[in-house]
């Protein structure tokens, strides 16, 4: 929005300090989900979804001129141009491919937070976080 209209007026959310006072260090935004069951009896393609997601962030992190139309399919080029740049930055779209193992806490704490609001009747299990090894 900034690109397009540098004189808005913006608000800090502080999004960052409020999850840490919440609890987490990592705000988990999206994630990939499977029945535990099937994850168990195919931990290759656990792996090979694993490594698919890891080589499509690396490629958009070091082509983001390349990913800008990819991800904003039809934008007009003032809007690639604020993607790309948003891409390079990565300060607002913080994209981090992490391990679910790593960040147990935080989405433990995103459990909690559907729970404060009455979105999740009551906590996830852990089998609902990959504890697995991944490479």
């Amino acid at each position: 929005m900034l690109a397009k209209k540098s004189t808005i007026r913006t608000s800090e959310l502080n999004i960052a300090k409020t999850w840490k006072d919440f609890g987490g260090t990592t705000i988990p935004y999206l994630g990939v989900g499977a029945h535990s069951d099937w994850a168990d009896a195919n931990p290759d393609k656990v792996q090979k979804l694993y490594t698919t997601y890891k080589a499509a962030v690396e490629w958009v992190q070091k082509n983001p001129d390349e990913a800008a139309p990819l991800l904003a399919k039809g934008a007009p080029a003032d809007e690639l141009k604020a993607v790309a740049a948003m891409i390079k930055s990565n300060e607002r779209l913080a994209m981090k491919l992490t391990k679910a193992a790593d960040i147990k806490k935080d989405i433990q704490a995103v459990y909690k937070a559907g729970m404060e609001i009455n979105y999740l009747p009551s906590m996830p299990s852990d089998a609902t976080i990959y504890d697995k090894p991944l490479k």
